[in-house]
């Protein structure tokens, strides 16, 4: 929405925003692994390296370009990630079975 309403001040500016949204969704996707273990899960990264990014792309509009073409390969490195993870792996929701009506343990 912000990329589109942009457009009202400038129409190139919905262009170069719009370019940037399959890599920043790829970046996102490339940080997502490992995101439980982190303190700030995917939102941390996204925001420090998409803020950099912004300023880059603020400065030289003809980067998204760059960034643009770069998608595969964060793609590609998403998909190497995805396939070297262990799915066999089960991590139990540890909670506190009293007051909830559907937990055998509370009754």
């Amino acid at each position: 929405m912000v990329a589109l309403a942009s457009g009202v001040v400038d129409a190139r500016t919905v262009i170069v925003s719009l370019a940037m949204l399959p890599p920043v969704a790829a970046l996102a996707v490339l940080l997502s692994h490992g995101a439980r273990r982190r303190l700030t899960r995917v939102s941390g990264a996204l925001v420090l390296i998409g803020t950099a990014l912004a300023i880059a792309i603020a400065f030289y509009p003809l980067l998204c370009v760059l960034a643009l073409a770069m998608t595969p390969v964060l793609l590609r490195a998403a998909a190497r990630r995805d396939r070297r993870q262990i799915v066999t792996g089960w991590h139990e929701l540890h909670h506190d079975a009293t007051g909830d009506s559907l937990a055998w343990s509370a009754q």
